[in-house]
């Protein structure tokens, strides 16, 4: 089965940035992983009462995220959850890169292990 993985920042991304591709792929029988960087916990607040969502706000865009998900049909979701890129930018996206790395690395030794010799290439 072919793979698409989708690597995005924040909560929302994957609907406003590839909605329509994540649909595509769903139709077209594509297994879809996404990758989330953060909870959203530094996002912007327009719909909801910013007083009151603001200190639980990584939990309320994180059931956003899940529930996007399950309309998309994107199984499994992954969140690295490193610290929002806007409380320390460099920070977040050096442990994110390692954590993605770190995690190629692991399935590339599984698929050694179990005597593959190629692994399956990722879409860029």
């Amino acid at each position: 089965m072919t793979t698409l993985l989708l690597v995005h920042a924040h909560p929302d991304d994957e609907c406003i940035a590839t909605g329509g591709v994540i649909l595509r792929a769903h139709d077209d029988r594509v297994r879809v992983v996404l990758l989330t960087a953060t909870r959203g916990e530094e996002g912007d607040i327009h719909n909801m009462d910013a007083d009151s969502v603001r200190p639980r706000l990584g939990e309320v865009r994180t059931a956003e995220l899940m529930r996007s998900c399950e309309i998309l049909g994107v199984v499994p979701i992954r969140l690295v959850e490193v610290a929002d890129a806007r409380q320390d930018e460099r920070l977040g996206i050096l442990l994110f890169e390692c954590k993605v790395l770190r995690d190629e690395r692991r399935r590339r030794e599984v698929a050694q292990r179990c005597g593959q010799t190629a692994v399956p290439a990722r879409p860029h």
